[in-house]
């Protein structure tokens, strides 16, 4: 049985919150969430914990890609790299309401 989720907590943006309800994550938006909860303050520890519920989590792969994405640096996408790979939340979003839907974001 897998573990229950923790309530993420913080300043998280919401796409990278409503990713962690889908039972499946692309590569990508997974690079996405640890960048993001790295910026925020989290623990790799943490971070790993963040994906136990995820239907294909391993916990060595896990570890090793976390690692490898906290030393080579990544930032936090930005909110046009987050539309590009559709996991804009768009109306449901208060960053993308507030800024448009034509404009380039630039957040984060």
């Amino acid at each position: 049985m897998k573990p229950q989720r923790r309530p993420l907590q913080g300043d998280i943006r919401p796409c990278i919150m409503a990713s962690l309800e889908k039972p499946y994550l692309s590569h990508a938006m997974r690079v996405a969430m640890v960048a993001e909860l790295h910026a925020k303050g989290w623990s790799s520890e943490r971070i790993v914990e963040a994906f136990h519920w995820v239907s294909d989590f391993d916990e060595s792969r896990t570890r090793y890609q976390v690692q490898h994405i906290l030393n080579h640096g990544y930032k936090p996408f930005k909110c046009s790299t987050i539309q590009r790979l559709k996991a804009c939340l768009e109306d449901k979003c208060q960053i993308y309401r507030r800024r448009g839907k034509n404009k380039d974001f630039n957040i984060i």
